[in-house]
């Protein structure tokens, strides 16, 4: 019997492309899996990468570098973003050290108010130089009331008199904070029939007997009576 070599052809099917494409494909995933696969964190993991990223938030507030607040990536169970609260402090403390009003456009109005960002940048302007053209940088119209309130009030104080009130917008609560900080610094100085405001006046004449009230229960009877300011109570109190 003769055996052709030449024509002899294998039984062994040829392996096809198809095949090594989708060998590929599952060698990239697993791959893939392999290099970004995390098991989840154990709670004792949690607290220590929330402490450490609180660390690292104290440290870049207290450079107050605010691009380096992109360095914080963890997110609360609450959802607070610490990137956000590092930003926030960071634009806070600049805008009041700075009393540059700018700073104030950084801060997410949520986690902190931007109006009361800007409310003390004013009042520390006002502070340090009490000028009513200091109210012209403010746009929002309820922030710019309080800005010259805040002026009125202060320039009566430093004036030592309680007649400037009559220029503020709210010339009652002006002279009702000029008045309490003159029984703050001076009591005795005081003479409580030039109040005009009816309530404040009796309370002034009751904040004045419980100073030299000895008896300490009497006292409190006294410091119970001022109806017209929670500060002048506590005063009282004290």
């Amino acid at each position: 019997m003769n055996f052709n070599f030449l024509n002899f052809k294998s039984e062994k099917p040829a392996v096809s492309f198809a095949f090594f494409v989708a060998l590929a494909v599952v060698l990239i995933v697993v791959a893939l899996l392999l290099i970004f696969y995390r098991k989840p964190m154990t709670e004792e993991e949690k607290q220590m990468w929330r402490m450490s990223e609180e660390q690292k938030v104290a440290e870049i507030v207290s450079t107050g570098n605010f691009n380096k607040c992109s360095e914080v990536k963890y997110i609360g169970i609450d959802g607070i973003d610490y990137k956000t609260v590092c930003q926030n402090n960071i634009a806070l403390n600049k805008a009041r050290q700075t009393l540059n009003i700018s700073w104030c456009s950084k801060i997410d109005n949520i986690l902190i108010s931007k109006s009361e960002c800007e409310q003390d940048v004013i009042q520390g302007m006002l502070l340090k130089d009490n000028k009513l053209s200091v109210c012209d940088i403010v746009s929002n119209n309820a922030l710019k009331k309080d800005c010259v309130s805040s002026y009125w009030y202060l320039k009566a104080i430093a004036d030592k008199n309680a007649a400037v009130c009559k220029n503020s917008p709210e010339p009652q609560a002006c002279e009702e904070i000029y008045w309490i900080d003159q029984l703050q610094q001076n009591p005795n100085s005081v003479s409580c029939s030039k109040i005009s405001l009816a309530t404040l006046k009796n309370d002034c004449n009751t904040f004045k007997k419980s100073l030299i009230e000895n008896d300490w229960l009497k006292k409190m009877d006294l410091c119970g009576d001022i109806t017209s300011s929670i500060d002048l109570q506590l005063m009282c109190q004290k």
